[in-house]
Formats: structure tokens, C-alpha cells, sequence
């Protein structure tokens, strides 16, 4: 009966990961909260832990904050949404495969619905992938999938190293994928479009310029680090490598081969490219790996 009791308060307790994108931002946040009680760390890596009501709170020096508690205290709620959260939709867009040594290059565009939802899911904490774990994605990406305005674009590994062969570059090709992107989801809703900057915007026009590709006419804001500064890109990478974990799986199962060796904390990619090259998984490796990342 203890045992029950205990796994019972573990389910209902909170734990959200927020990102802000400025000291200036941490330091409205907590002029506005006031009434908190700063506590002791001894972490080099800790801005300040408080505690407020039921909740603690702590701030990184990468302007990360982290809550917990049995529940959100609704004003602390208020004040997040208030100093943090940024309260204009966009579209954004990320993509993922370009730098993992198998899978498709998938690129994703998104938006939320309307502020509601922004705040649903930024409460919900949507950040930066690359600091999220395999369980949070898939569980993030498939509430992404059902709720939000989205498009995705996917180029498998057999594809995409025929347009590698055929002298295709990939940022080129990523060019195309965003743009075909904006193009759709900007003709429907009417908002600003945001990019995880991953080539200066004059070369991103000038790849364009070579393809037979309908421009997008919208203004775009190529953000560097554009994950940690826009809910939108952050949501969009996570659809991205949910949707790239899907298909690794998929591959795999029908391989008959169990995820438990290459799942830790995440994926680990590279260990299942080195399985598929050395035929201890018995994959084509065209179908999983791209050649691309092969060659010297």
C-alpha cells in the first residue's frame, strides 16, 4: 500500500522546462514575481533557485528556467506568460537529417492556432530539442502533430543521395524544402515567417534563384539559434525529430530489430550507421544511410 502511495505522488508531479531569451527577460520575470525567497546552490551552472508558493523555481546562466511542484501556481503562471513568453504568431520552420548519418532529411513548418495554444504548449515545455530526451519528443511531436498547423516535407535517404550524386547542395536542397514550406503554409494563414538560420539569407534567395521554385513573396526572419528565441522553430524541430524518429523505427522494426541497444538517452544514430555498414543489421544501406556522410 506505501509502494502505491508513493508512485501515485510521483504521476502528479510537475516538471516544466522554460526558455527565456535574455537576462533583461529573467530580470523582469522576477521584478514582477517579488514576494520569493532565494534559496542556497552551489551549482556554477545555477543563476538563482527561489521558491514561490508551492513551486521551485530554478534560473540557469543559459537563461533556462526549470519548475516543480505538485501544480503551477497560477500567478506564477500569469508572470511567466507575461515576461517570457512571446505573445505573436509566427510561422516557423527547422528541419532535422542534415548533420545524422542516417534517415531522411525532414524539414517541418508550424504555427499555433491562436495564443491559447501558444500558451498551452508553452507551458507544456516546447525548447530546444537538442535539450529535450527521446521520451519528451515523442510525446511532445505527437501533441504537435494533433493540434497545431503544420507541414512537413520528407526526402529519404535513396533520394536524397541521388540529388547528392546529381551535384545537388544539401543547404540548396533544404532551401527548396523551406521555401515550398512558407509557400503553402503562408498562403493560408497570414503571418510572419521565422527560419532557424542555416545559411545567410542573400545565398538562401541566390540557391533559390537557380531552381524552378515558386518564391515565397512573404517576409522571413532568418534567426540564428532561432529555437532558443521562437516557440514556433523550437516546435517545428521537435515535429522534425519526432517524425525522423518514426521513420528510423519503422525501418528498424521491420528489420526485426529492438530499439533497447540504441536508445539511451536518445537515439544513437551513429551506432546503428556503424551496425548497417558492418551488416550486423541486414538493412540496404541506401535505404538508412546517407552516402553523403560516408565519402571523405
Amino acid at each position: 500500500m506505501l509502494f502505491f502511495y508513493k508512485y501515485v505522488i510521483y504521476l502528479v508531479y510537475m516538471f516544466i522546462t522554460i526558455k527565456a531569451k535574455s537576462q533583461s527577460e529573467i530580470l523582469s520575470f522576477l521584478k514582477t514575481l517579488k514576494n520569493y525567497e532565494e534559496q542556497y546552490s552551489r551549482s556554477s551552472y545555477v543563476f538563482m533557485i527561489i521558491k514561490f508558493e508551492e513551486n521551485k523555481i530554478t534560473i540557469y546562466k543559459n537563461f533556462t528556467i526549470t519548475i516543480e511542484g505538485n501544480k503551477l501556481n497560477k500567478r506564477l503562471e500569469t508572470i511567466l506568460i507575461k515576461t517570457i513568453m512571446d505573445n505573436e504568431l509566427y510561422i516557423g520552420s527547422d528541419e532535422v537529417g542534415v548533420g545524422e548519418p542516417i534517415g531522411p532529411l525532414i524539414t517541418c513548418g508550424l504555427s499555433f492556432k491562436n495564443l491559447e495554444q501558444k500558451k498551452y504548449f508553452f507551458l507544456k515545455g516546447v525548447i530546444d530539442s537538442k535539450k529535450m530526451n527521446y521520451k519528451q519528443i515523442m510525446i511532445l511531436g505527437k501533441l504537435l502533430e494533433q493540434e497545431t498547423i503544420h507541414k512537413c516535407i520528407s526526402v529519404n535517404p535513396e533520394n536524397f543521395n541521388k540529388q547528392y550524386y546529381k551535384g545537388i547542395n544539401v543547404k540548396l536542397l533544404n532551401a527548396v524544402l523551406h521555401n515550398n514550406i512558407h509557400n503553402e503554409l503562408g498562403n493560408k494563414i497570414s503571418r510572419q515567417s521565422v527560419i532557424d538560420q542555416f545559411i545567410n539569407e542573400k545565398k538562401y534567395y541566390e540557391y533559390l534563384s537557380k531552381t524552378n521554385s515558386e518564391i515565397y513573396q512573404g517576409k522571413i526572419i532568418f534567426e540564428t539559434k532561432g529555437e532558443s528565441k521562437y516557440l514556433e522553430i523550437a516546435a517545428a524541430a521537435i515535429l522534425a525529430k519526432y517524425k525522423f524518429n518514426l521513420w528510423v523505427e519503422e525501418i528498424l522494426s521491420k528489420a526485426n530489430v529492438s530499439l533497447e541497444k540504441y536508445l539511451k538517452n536518445s537515439l544513437n544514430y551513429r551506432l546503428i550507421a556503424t551496425d548497417v555498414n558492418n551488416q550486423l543489421i541486414k538493412i540496404p544501406p541506401e535505404i538508412i544511410v546517407k552516402s553523403w556522410k560516408r565519402e571523405k
